[in-house]
């Protein structure tokens, strides 16, 4: 079966992609904004945000599209500054994205060091070209004009997007008519870095009626391979060597050979090991060529720019990740959404991933389920650093920590069956598992285990009847009600 369609039998395509890789980014890359150590190598700052700006204000503003987001390094002033479009077919998408998601890409590129816009723009079917690109080149010269007010650099402005995105800044930085109706040239575009975006609109190809109609003209004239000048800004364009048909190495380097013919300067980059959606998700790691540099000598065309006084470099970590798979069946959307989170937890902070096989529930483990996982972490362009570790291997551990429990009184022995807490279950717990378990074992001490003779126990954790209020990275603010848990033996019991 294919890979795709086993992997993801709900439809892992279009708009649900990118909505599991919106709410993956979202918890681990929060939780980074908050970060604010330094280890003496790279310089880490507190995320300054301001958010739904109007950029235009005339008699057909639209109240959401014409609005960005302004994401900045805390009380940093004179830094590089990346302008970045979103992408989605130029149909579909927002400033933040899905549940967040751009926002919180910006957000890790602030805190260090870069100041980021991201600007919403009106949709197709609602308008078509040009309009699109004409709400680019509006909300690119508010930044111009505005940007120093907030610390940022109008002279060190970087136009960046993704898919869509991609075609719209390549365009923006080639076409200067957008920019002339703003009353700027190209020269105030210091740098393009478009990613796996779209450089050439077919005059046959009807996925883009809607966007840009059917005239010939029109689509070669939105073309950014037919608007290459030697006006451009220097250019690196970024792809993937498993990209979309639309935007691969054909018509990156395309796009690339007709930027040289006119002598722009211009430096191609085939990023291997990614499709897509995973050359912009692992742009979130320190170490990954796509993460924009607030060192500008990292920047294309920008030898000659002073740097900024805290370059950005790859720092070591103590942060551990881990993938942990149970192989008691096929994978799921809700597996793929787990591991990304992990991932990209320690990814973004340059830390360490572990891969770890949960197969000590032996009576569920499904024979090829193991290898099964291990092959649509890789499909999903997910790796890892150690492992795989299969935890049953390791059931001394698991032995001598429940011991260490005993000794201190935090688990009891329970005799309950599932069905027993069904039952005692009064009313529905939405917010939990299943139903809490009621305590009905919990008078019991670690040395009653000796008498209960044969019958089967399982031992369970001793939570405190307390409070616990924690900020949920993805969730929010929570103060759940934490039941006593089953710790021993991994073993799911059929009564």
């Amino acid at each position: 079966m294919n890979r795709a369609r086993r992997f993801f039998r709900a439809g892992w395509l279009g708009w649900t992609c990118w909505a599991l890789l919106a709410v993956s980014l979202r918890s681990p890359l929060a939780a980074a904004e908050e970060a604010t150590k330094t280890d003496g190598s790279s310089r880490v700052y507190e995320v300054r945000k301001v958010l739904d700006v109007p950029y235009y204000q005339g008699a057909d503003a639209d109240p959401a599209k014409h609005k960005l987001d302004l994401y900045l390094p805390k009380d940093q002033q004179d830094f590089p500054v990346i302008f970045f479009v979103h992408g989605g077919a130029w149909r579909h998408g927002d400033k933040t994205g899905f549940l967040g998601f751009y926002g919180q890409l910006a957000s890790s590129w602030a805190r260090h060091g870069l100041g980021v816009v991201v600007t919403n723009y009106r949709l197709s079917p609602s308008v078509m070209h040009p309009e699109h690109i004409k709400d680019v080149a509006r909300a690119f010269a508010w930044t111009h004009a505005n940007i120093g007010k907030y610390g940022g650099r109008a002279d060190q402005i970087f136009v960046s997007g993704h898919s869509a995105g991609g075609h719209l800044v390549a365009l923006l930085a080639t076409d200067e008519s957008y920019l002339k109706a703003q009353g700027l040239s190209l020269k105030a575009i210091r740098g393009a870095i478009p990613l796996s975006g779209v450089y050439r609109i077919e005059a046959d190809g009807h996925m883009y009626d809607t966007m840009f109609g059917e005239d010939a003209d029109t689509r070669r004239d939105a073309s950014p391979v037919c608007r290459a000048c030697s006006d451009a800004p220097p250019f690196l364009i970024i792809y993937a060597d498993h990209d979309l048909a639309m935007c691969n190495k054909r018509y990156a380097e395309e796009f690339c050979t007709a930027l040289k013919e006119h002598k722009a300067s211009v430096t191609s980059l085939e990023v291997p090991d990614r499709n897509h959606v995973t050359l912009l998700l692992k742009a979130a790691s320190d170490a990954d060529p796509v993460k924009p540099s607030e060192n500008q000598d990292d920047i294309p065309g920008d030898s000659t720019a002073s740097t900024h006084d805290s370059p950005l470099t790859t720092h070591s970590s103590k942060v551990v990740g881990r993938l942990a798979p149970s192989p008691t069946g096929a994978q799921h959307v809700g597996n793929a959404r787990t591991y990304l989170i992990a991932w990209l937890a320690a990814r973004s902070r340059a830390g360490r991933v572990v891969l770890r096989i949960e197969d000590i529930d032996s009576p569920r483990v499904k024979p090829g389920a193991a290898q099964g996982a291990l092959d649509d972490l890789r499909w999903l362009g997910l790796d890892w650093d150690e492992g795989p570790i299969f935890q049953s291997d390791r059931l001394a551990l698991y032995e001598s920590a429940l011991r260490l429990l005993q000794d201190k009184e935090l688990v009891y022995p329970c005799t309950c069956r599932r069905s027993d807490v069904e039952r005692a279950a009064s009313a529905p717990h939405a917010e939990h598992e299943g139903p809490a378990y009621p305590g009905t074992c919990a008078h019991r001490k670690v040395a009653d285990a000796a008498n209960l003779g044969d019958r089967p126990f399982a031992w369970r954790f001793r939570v405190k009847a307390e409070t616990v209020e924690y900020v949920d990275g993805l969730g929010g603010p929570d103060t759940p009600v934490w039941p006593d848990k089953s710790v021993w033996p991994p073993i799911n019991w059929p009564w």
